[in-house]
């Protein structure tokens, strides 16, 4: 019997060795999507005791972002995740202060040329792409700088995808419309757009989506993947993720499920208690909010009460 044959607890998951719990996800083939927001908010608050009085400080936190992601990358892989969606820019990041807009756009350069990254995309087996309107800007420096450090995997054993729009997606999708029917003298399928857009007939709607600091729509699910995708929102920028945060949100998604074939004469009186005792607890109860102190929005939360009778 092997370890995906047994369904284990959360703390026996917990404490599987990166190996045990990569051949549990690894067979599900999972597209996990991370928003890295609020990296700024987490930096001031871990490396400076004061307020900046100017802009040096962007420097070594565009340095440490960029570590930190090659620690990141690591750590989805080493755990099993099949494709890796970053979104990095969009049309709402020309809103940003702009000596940060300059920085962010070093950065993003940074994902093609950062020894870190670039070692973490090998020894992890990394397929890396771009993809949005932007992508041509960057998918030259990307396969320059893979191919300058060595041979690649024949077959990647990942993929990692960085997301780059100028403007709103769906423009760039319209237009991969108009030439494909142009063409074939007819509308595209989904698998033909899919296809068209990444460059790529495998792909499949995303699994999940972490975000940061309030619950995200569709910011952070690719292009045309959109549906399937279960949403997770962490209070400290995704950047930072830790082992035990990762293992739980796999925990969740691969074995807190409904059974969506669930026929309500089959439950027991046991299970009705708890749902009706659940509801009447919680009918105020809302997920998402937000409270803000001063300059900054936070997450609004209650630790420890999660409010399911036992």
């Amino acid at each position: 019997m092997s370890l995906t044959d047994i369904v284990p607890s959360l703390d026996e998951f917990t404490q599987l060795s990166d190996e045990q719990v990569a051949e549990f996800v690894y067979p599900h083939q999972l597209g996990v999507s991370l928003l890295i927001n609020g990296t700024r908010r987490w930096y001031v608050s871990e490396y400076l005791d004061a307020p900046p009085k100017d802009d040096s400080y962007l420097l070594h936190y565009l340095q440490v972002v960029l570590e930190r992601l090659a620690e990141l990358f690591t750590l989805l892989a080493s755990h099993g995740i099949y494709r890796v969606f970053i979104p990095v820019y969009s049309e709402d990041q020309k809103q940003r202060h702009a000596t940060a807009h300059q920085y962010l756009m070093q950065g993003i350069a940074g994902l093609s040329s950062h020894p870190d990254l670039i070692a973490t995309y090998h020894q992890m087996g990394y397929d890396v792409r771009f993809y949005g309107d932007m992508a041509h800007h960057f998918r030259g420096d990307m396969e320059e700088a893979m191919n300058a450090a060595g041979p690649r995997r024949a077959q990647p054993r990942h993929y990692l995808y960085f997301g780059a729009s100028s403007g709103n997606p769906h423009n760039h999708l319209f237009e991969l419309v108009t030439q494909f029917g142009a063409i074939h003298n007819r509308p595209p399928t989904w698998e033909e757009m899919v296809e068209l857009y990444y460059e790529d007939a495998t792909m499949r709607p995303l699994d999940i989506l972490i975000g940061f600091n309030r619950i995200y729509a569709r910011m952070g699910v690719p292009t045309l993947l959109e549906g399937s995708e279960q949403i997770y929102t962490t209070l400290v920028t995704p950047l930072i993720l830790s082992r035990k945060s990762l293992r739980s949100i796999l925990y969740d998604h691969l074995f807190n499920q409904h059974d969506v074939g669930r026929d309500y004469k089959n439950i027991g009186q046991g299970e009705l208690n708890r749902l009706r005792e659940f509801y009447r607890s919680h009918e105020e109860t809302i997920i998402g909010l937000s409270q803000k102190h001063e300059n900054l929005v936070y997450a609004a939360y209650a630790p420890d009460s999660s409010g399911i009778p036992q």
